[in-house]
């Protein structure tokens, strides 16, 4: 049988397939060394061996190319591919009678190629084995590199210059795979294109030189690339973030007197490499369009001293050494006619400007203001008619947008209020002016609450409205005096002169009050609040630093006291609090955390036959300096820094272990584990749960996941379908703390709960309290009639057990049946609550 007959048509039997995969490693390793992607045929056309560059220019996974033809494993998705693997089959056929064989393989599009390799057969032996070896060189550079200087050389030098430099323009962009390109020439301030692609031709703009990579170009005379870090290095350029540019090559056009006349430059929204061959490329793509830019300056010039067209839009004025009209368009006559102008002669701020250009052997440049719009005119003083010809632009957008590049500078982008530097800036006079005059000031610093959980929850944009909304209600409960900023992310500063102390004070609480109420976001309702710290000047600092920073302390202090309040400045209270809170912040991100943690189970109890139903898992730190810190203070910073996660994964694995050794032996005893909602967020979550689930073999209907009581409430609505895929494996789910702040009847129809745990605050007025008695017994038979079950949380007495048995509450949980224990205690505690029962 021929090698070519069965490229073709047939396919060896199952064993002889095997029998030719047997590669040596030795061998192996030598092909993987090569650069070069290499692919090992037998002698009947199967793939015995593909190396790792190879690997990256076929879809299909290893298992499905090993022991296939070849022709099985090329895309053939077009004629041109079929015709291109045609030739490669007649090659390889050659090269198996022992005559190396060598082509190009060149896909195009159009004729801009996409794929190139220089595609080498040769015939050899390997291991004992008659072999076909194929190697295949990238040549896509130097393939792009010929088609784009014979793109380059097809450019027609006799046709329109404005169409030869359109061109190039496009021929740029699609060598270098860019989005963008643009040509472009330069004045003093301003640089103006003269070809814009992007997805086609675009209108021409103008945009200022300053803080832009172009201005970068110009000053050193050279080709600038930036690889995805183009907007940061240049973050005042406004034009790079309206259009998502991250990359930027960008080389000076040079005219014959060695002057950067403007630049060449395409742009990407992706990174781009550019190899010096490429910039060789883009290096003659810059000289042509230099050549092309002279012939249009020089062409223009002619053009411009021959004649003014009638069409010409913009105002277009000549006139003699004395000052006479000779010339107007419609937009030129407009112009002179707001100056006033009597006797046919030109005004006398005109005549001015045109004296000086007179001096002047080029032409000069001057802004003038007519009937409130700015126009640049060009004045050119020509000797030969003495003359003097004006061409005037009507820039008063542009000026109107380089004033909002620096109010970009000093504003929110977002808020319309003052930002971080101009707030820094402000504060600083008023330093100054409160100490020449003996002034006290108030600072403010303002953070919403949970808006990390909005941005989570409902996405950014959601919390851009959000963010704007906050501005309007904070801004509304201020004076005409005081002063706002937003630092960045979800905090804000108030700025205030001191009359009155209690007006500060009046102002801190309306602000809270206006953040606290609801905020309607389209279909979105959101529930939030804000903490604020207030610092004083000069009692608490005397720079802008100290200020802020005491009043940074401050707002965590009324985070901690409960948010939704202000909280003053306290040197003696904050520094220490302060530092604490430092301190477990880097704790929870040190490597030797989870060695720290242990976990205390605390038995559930039903109160009529006294049997233990379940055990809840709490989790211990104990830390190496400040000993044992609660989960209170510590599970929200964790939140807070992304802590939680590591911990979580942790609680699960040692909590799951713990129980299959120590508590499964209890009949039906289930074990809960507390979970934050953060913890829901995370992708693989339920796949780490179920994981572990499996490892330990414990059953899937013996594992309660406890949820704080907000899932509750609507922001939290997107959880829903994490929970049924949680309930639908068999996990149970639990209502943590039920009749908080978060109650709603509503969402337990809603949210797939098993068990319901009321909240221990109610039971410290259960016999003091009828509305809190009559509040349980009803949340008893309504999770009765819902077949749920209720575990009363928190029982530290007799009389609480008593009243909770009579009020038909049949489990519970507290230190009056047996605090939370260590897993030792816990054995023991087992061990004679056996002998008992």
């Amino acid at each position: 049988m021929s090698t070519k007959k069965f490229l073709i048509n047939e396919h060896p039997p199952p064993n002889k397939v095997l029998e030719n995969l047997i590669v040596n490693e030795e061998t192996k390793r030598n092909l993987q060394e090569t650069k070069d992607g290499v692919i090992v045929f037998d002698r009947q056309g199967i793939v015995i061996f593909l190396n790792d560059t190879a690997k990256k220019y076929f879809p299909s996974p290893l298992s499905q190319i090993i022991g296939k033809p070849i022709e099985k494993l090329v895309p053939l998705n077009s004629m041109a591919q079929r015709r291109l693997f045609c030739k490669a089959r007649k090659y390889f056929s050659l090269a198996t009678t022992g005559i190396p064989q060598e082509f190009h393989w060149v896909e195009e599009k159009g004729k801009h190629p996409i794929q190139a390799f220089n595609v080498i057969f040769n015939a050899t032996i390997l291991d004992d084995k008659k072999v076909t070896i194929i190697r295949f060189i990238d040549i896509l550079q130097v393939k792009t590199f010929e088609w784009a200087l014979w793109s380059l050389a097809k450019i027609n030098n006799y046709g329109c210059i404005n169409d030869i430099i359109d061109d190039i323009t496009e021929l740029a962009s699609e060598v270098f795979y860019a989005e963008y390109g643009v040509v472009s020439l330069f004045d003093q301030e301003i640089t103006h294109s003269i070809s814009y692609f992007h997805q086609g031709k675009e209108p021409n703009f103008s945009h200022a030189l300053a803080d832009t990579p172009c201005q970068q170009v110009r000053k050193e005379k050279k080709i600038c690339y930036y690889n995805g870090d183009v907007r940061a290095k240049f973050p005042k350029f406004q034009f790079l973030t309206d259009f998502n540019i991250n990359s930027y090559l960008g080389g000076p056009l040079i005219n014959s007197e060695d002057e950067v006349v403007g630049s060449l430059v395409v742009m990407s929204e992706q990174k781009f490499k550019v190899s010096s061959l490429y910039k060789t490329l883009f290096q003659l793509f810059m000289d042509r369009i230099s050549l092309e830019i002279e012939r249009l300056l020089a062409q223009r010039k002619l053009q411009f001293l021959a004649s003014f067209p009638q069409q010409d839009p913009n105002p277009v004025i000549r006139i003699d050494s004395d000052g006479t009209l000779l010339y107007a368009n419609k937009s030129g006559f407009e112009i002179l006619n707001q100056w006033s102008m009597r006797d046919n002669k030109t005004p006398n701020i005109l005549m001015e400007a045109c004296q000086r250009a007179q001096q002047q052997e080029e032409g000069i440049r001057e802004e003038f203001t007519i009937n409130h719009r700015v126009y640049l005119f060009t004045l050119v003083w020509i000797e030969s008619f003495s003359q003097i010809n004006i061409y005037a632009i009507d820039i008063s957008e542009l000026k109107l947008a380089q004033q909002k590049m620096r109010n970009l500078a000093n504003f929110d982008t977002l808020t319309n209020v003052a930002n971080r530097e101009y707030f820094k800036t402000t504060f600083n006079h008023w330093l100054i002016d409160a100490k020449n005059n003996a002034q006290q000031l108030a600072l403010l610093l303002i953070d919403l609450d949970n808006f990390k959980s909005v941005n989570d929850t409902f996405g950014h944009p959601i919390g851009d409205r959000l963010l704007k909304t906050v501005t309007r209600r904070i801004s509304g409960c201020l004076r005409s005096s005081d002063f706002i900023a937003r630092l960045g992310g979800d905090e804000f500063v108030v700025l205030l002169k001191i009359h009155k102390v209690s007006d500060i004070y009046k102002i801190a609480e309306k602000i809270n009050q206006v953040l606290c109420s609801p905020f309607e976001l389209g279909e979105y309702h959101i529930e939030s609040s804000c903490s604020t710290g207030i610092s004083f000047y000069p009692q608490n600092g005397v720079t802008t630093s100290e200020l802020l920073k005491n009043a940074d302390i401050a707002m965590y202090q009324a985070k901690k006291n409960g948010r939704n309040q202000y909280c003053l400045f306290s040197n003696v209270r904050h520094n220490g609090e302060s530092k604490r809170r430092t301190l477990i912040k880097r704790s929870l991100k040190g490597t030797d955390l989870v060695n720290q943690l242990s976990i205390n189970y605390q038995p559930q109890f039903d109160l009529q036959s006294k049997k233990i139903i379940g055990f809840e898992a709490f989790v211990r730190w104990h830390h190496p300096k400040e000993g044992l810190i609660s989960p209170y203070e510590f599970i929200p910073l964790a939140e807070q820094t992304g802590a939680i996660y590591s911990i979580g994964y942790w609680v699960i694995k040692q909590a799951l272990q713990d129980y299959q050794k120590t508590m499964m032996s209890i009949s039906d005893a289930k074990l809960s584990l507390n979970i934050a909602l953060s913890q829901l967020n995370d992708h693989h979550f339920i796949e780490h749960l179920c994981e572990n689930i499996n490892r330990f073999e414990v059953s899937n209907e013996l594992v309660i996941l406890d949820l704080a009581e907000q899932i509750s409430t609507i922001q939290y609505r997107h959880l829903d379908e994490h929970l049924q895929e949680i309930h639908a494996l068999g996990i149970q789910l639990s209502l943590d703390n039920y009749g908080s702040e978060y109650s709603s009847l509503s969402r337990l129809l809603e949210v797939p709960i098993n068990v319901v745990k009321i909240d221990q605050n109610f039971l410290h007025t259960l016999e003091t309290q009828p509305r809190h008695r009559a509040f349980i017994s009803g949340i008893i038979d309504l999770a009765n009639k819902m077949e749920l079950q209720v575990i009363q949380k928190g029982v530290e007495n007799k009389s609480q057990n008593e009243a909770l048995k009579n009020l038909g509450c049949r489990y519970a949980q507290g230190f009056y049946y047996c605090p939370p224990l260590s897993l030792n205690e816990l054995k023991e505690f087992l061990t004679k609550y056996a002998l008992l029962n």
